[in-house]
């Protein structure tokens, strides 16, 4: 965890803007140094949770881990869903074991999930609506060893669960997700690896309150650092969305 307060973010974030040929014109008729202030920390929380939407896997941290070892500590449980009556179709005999854990109320992100028995690293989740799952109670085409599928559903009491279709009895498995960006002690968790990404980003949303023309630019530079494709439609809409 690596907590950071709206000070110390505020103070990079202009440091990242003295970096750059910004419109001097503008601070010095139109914003004073506390209406900036008050700017770029009224902006902290939508800026790391755009990051955190959209960074590549490789940048994020996760701070939400389920995982089954065979161990009393052991925080998923595995199922088999056609003895359940939770898959139907399955011919005699048949089993689909399927990896459960639950996720908190504050689960944000899902990053992947590992299985023994998957030939691959599972990166993309499900949720309800999605059309793909309605195929998961049907033994012909729910998920498998060899087509694994992670189905993210949140129950009425608002925390959430996971489904890992399908492995096998005494699989080895790991999930991990990220929580929703929140202030503790005035303080935000931003992980090292992504931090960069978000000042740079914060410091895009600045200029774009204040119309600064480089907005787009900064904001073209957080995309690349996140690991986003970049073109010039998808850093227009950015900053028209801001």
């Amino acid at each position: 965890m690596s907590l950071r307060s709206a000070q110390t973010i505020t103070a990079d974030v202009r440091e990242k803007l003295d970096e750059i040929p910004v419109n001097d014109a503008l601070f010095v008729t139109g914003t004073d140094n506390t209406d900036l202030d008050t700017i770029i920390e009224g902006h902290i929380t939508e800026a790391v949770k755009f990051c955190i939407d959209h960074a590549d896997l490789s940048l994020l941290e996760p701070n939400i881990i389920r995982e089954r070892r065979g161990e009393p500590q052991d925080t998923m449980a595995i199922e088999n869903y056609v003895g359940g009556g939770k898959i139907k179709n399955a011919p005699e005999g048949a089993e689909v074991w399927v990896a459960n854990c639950d996720l908190p109320e504050d689960f944000y992100r899902f990053c992947w999930a590992k299985c023994d028995a998957w030939g691959r690293t599972v990166t993309d989740a499900v949720y309800i609506g999605d059309p793909d799952t309605a195929k998961l109670n049907n033994y012909f085409t729910t998920g498998s060893i060899e087509r694994p599928v992670v189905y993210i559903e949140q129950e009425t009491q608002g925390a959430y669960k996971a489904h890992l279709y399908a492995c096998r009895e005494d699989s080895t498995i790991e999930l991990a997700a990220m929580k929703l960006p929140k202030w503790e002690t005035q303080k935000i968790d931003i992980g090292d690896r992504l931090y960069p990404s978000v000042i740079m980003y914060l410091a895009g949303l600045t200029l774009a309150t204040v119309r600064d023309t480089h907005a787009e630019a900064l904001f073209g530079q957080a995309l690349v650092m996140m690991g986003v494709r970049v073109n010039q439609e998808n850093t227009n809409n950015v900053a028209h969305n801001n």
